[in-house]
């Protein structure tokens, strides 16, 4: 049975477009309403899997006033809601967009807490075709399952460096 699931969902990731997709490194800063003194920053990658969608992975740390005092990561999935960012045949890239998310974020240094994510990016210009991409004004809300807590998070503005 195993290896049924582990053939059929090759080959089902063989016919999306994931292969043909583009790769970008992030850095931005980040808060949220329970983040202590200091500031905060993160560093991560996104990977396009099809026109309009991605699959983000976060690093987020302590910067100041002690670096890597506090770890945490943010795994998810984002949605070009304007136009597709990622080049195709049917469509042309968009230069600007907004983008909605969901996913799972935690701390593991520090602290620990795990718990799903929405995120909502109302501004974003640039893409895949350009090489840089800005995200700003990012907002979210996590639930924190471990401590039964509701945070809003935000990041003022993301730099993504599309590799080709």
């Amino acid at each position: 049975m195993r290896k049924t699931i582990l053939v059929v969902s090759i080959l089902l990731l063989l016919n999306t477009p994931v292969f043909a997709s583009k790769f970008a490194l992030s850095v931005g800063m980040y808060d949220s309403l329970k983040s202590e003194e200091g500031l905060d920053a993160q560093f991560g990658a996104f990977y396009g899997i099809g026109p309009r969608w991605e699959l983000e992975g976060t690093i987020i740390s302590k910067i100041t006033p002690e670096p890597f005092t506090t770890v945490g990561a943010k795994l998810g999935i984002n949605f070009s809601l304007l136009g597709p960012v990622y080049k195709n045949e049917k469509e042309v890239s968009t230069y600007a967009t907004m983008y909605v998310g969901a996913g799972v974020m935690g701390n593991f240094v520090g602290s620990y807490d795990v718990g799903p994510y929405i995120q909502i990016t109302p501004v974003s210009v640039g893409g895949e075709e350009f090489r840089l991409r800005e995200r700003t004004l990012t907002g979210g809300l996590y639930y924190n399952v471990i401590k039964n807590s509701l945070t809003f998070y935000w990041s003022l503005f993301s730099l993504d460096f599309f590799i080709k």
